[in-house]
């Protein structure tokens, strides 16, 4: 994101919840699912206008990044791994 690339994550990744807006400066796959990750890259290898379009969204969203928006994150992800171990 820093480099103006868009981003590919897996549903396993904090980065999800805060950092990646599907379709507007990266995706999310079902961690696993190699299907969907390379249906992702085919998509945003041969689309150069999106790609752009896209790692434009993702540097900008770096930009606002916080030392405070990266612990608030953090914290929350803590707890949503605390929150699926216990109903496990």
């Amino acid at each position: 994101m820093l480099c103006g690339l868009p981003v590919a994550v897996s549903d396993r990744v904090g980065a999800r919840f805060d950092l990646v807006r599907p379709d507007e400066n990266g995706y999310v796959f079902p961690a696993g699912d190699v299907e969907a990750l390379s249906a992702i890259l085919r998509e945003i290898l041969q689309d150069p206008e999106k790609r752009e379009r896209m790692g434009a969204a993702a540097r900008r969203r770096m930009e606002t990044w916080s030392p405070r928006e990266y612990a608030d994150s953090f914290v929350l992800a803590v707890k949503l791994v605390a929150k699926d171990r216990a109903s496990s």
